[in-house]
């Protein structure tokens, strides 16, 4: 398969501009990288036979100023071109075109993306990002990519998930998850009700979000609600807390993320909100309940 690639360079309606015809993007403007006195608005239109190809981008090459051309621009600045695509979605749909261009430049997209496509950027797509990436999705598709969104959080290219349940969604995770995704976890904006199983020991120095909303539980499988005790403590600027409990045999303290009580209250779990019951085996589950709480 073919790819018709035409960069076309425009004129702006400014004096000094001039409109020439070529092939190679990233050479073109380390050519024009030394003429600061001119600006020059690109058009780029690509047409292809498959879904490799970009299928429209304009981008403006700007050395002063913020002209656009088509809602997308592209700095050229010490011989570095920087893409700004309307659309994050094109970093999905496009990525293979993407990949291809050689040279240097670094990617900025504006929207959002989905999190299998966010979570699949490569290597050097990645690395390209000057501005981290919004991903919006289901609490399904969030789950299954949190390895590969983990990866962006930790490279500081990621900046939010969305989740698009209509309502707060039951997520799944161990106490693995827990720690290796804890990045990605941290980024989501979304409620949703926290489910995970596991002994103490892996939950131990774990840092645990959403556990205020309603229906979240952990099943600490190995800890005796008979004879389990508990202590809480809110941080003072009321955003965490510390949580440890005890059954005499086994212990764990856990970060819960989010405002349980009044900032820089202490005091026993119990009397914090926090219920320990039996769960279906040998264990605990453990829930927050608000209006068990004190005001805060």
């Amino acid at each position: 398969r073919q790819h018709l690639r035409q960069w076309l360079f425009l004129p702006v309606d400014r004096p000094g501009r001039f409109q020439a015809n070529g092939f190679d993007l990233l050479g073109r403007g380390r050519q024009l990288a030394g003429q600061r006195d001119h600006r020059f608005a690109l058009c780029a239109a690509a047409q292809a036979l498959d879904q490799l190809a970009l299928r429209a981008l304009a981008v403006e090459m700007a050395f002063a100023g913020d002209d656009h051309v088509g809602g997308a621009r592209c700095v050229v600045e010490a011989g570095q071109v920087e893409h700004d695509l309307d659309a994050a979605a094109q970093l999905g749909a496009d990525a293979g075109a993407l990949a291809k261009i050689g040279g240097s430049y670094l990617l900025s997209a504006r929207g959002t993306l989905a999190a299998a496509a966010a979570a699949g950027l490569s290597t050097a797509l990645r690395n390209r990002l000057v501005t981290p990436l919004a991903v919006v999705d289901t609490a399904a598709s969030v789950a299954a990519s949190l390895p590969g969104l983990q990866t962006l959080a930790a490279a500081g290219k990621l900046a939010s998930i969305t989740l698009s349940d209509p309502s707060a969604p039951a997520v799944t995770l161990t106490p693995a998850q827990l720690k290796t995704d804890a990045l990605a976890l941290a980024t989501i904006v979304s409620p949703f009700v926290l489910r995970a199983s596991g002994a103490s020991a892996a939950f131990n120095a774990e840092k645990i979000p959403d556990l205020a909303v309603a229906g979240s539980t952990l099943d600490i499988t190995d800890l005796n609600p008979a004879t389990v005790t508990g202590v809480f403590r809110e941080n003072a600027a009321g955003a965490s807390g510390v949580l440890t409990l005890n059954d005499g045999t086994h212990k764990l303290s856990v970060t819960l993320f989010g405002q349980f009580t009044a900032a820089g209250w202490s005091g026993s779990a119990a009397a914090a909100g926090f219920v320990v019951t039996p769960d279906a085996g040998a264990g605990a589950l453990l829930t927050y309940n608000a209006a068990l709480a004190p005001p805060h």
